[in-house]
């Protein structure tokens, strides 16, 4: 598949799991989409977003800290 044919990824950061099950499936028609429970488990991942939706008010590392990083 070339590059212009590939599907964009987009990296879905909230904590609540209903939210992430809504967006994911929204999305996943047109996009490739990849759910993280927080903010951590977000910044250990390598792979490249060409977008991130990314939850602010989260325990633990806040949207802010995980731009921050």
């Amino acid at each position: 598949m070339s590059e212009s044919a590939r599907k964009q990824r987009i990296a879905v950061v909230d904590d609540a799991l209903v939210l992430r099950r809504i967006v994911s499936a929204l999305l996943e028609k047109d996009y490739d989409v990849t759910a993280f429970v927080g903010g951590k488990d977000f910044l250990e991942s390598s792979a490249p977003f060409d977008l991130i939706l990314l939850d602010i008010d989260m325990p633990g590392m806040d949207g802010y800290e995980v731009c921050r990083r």
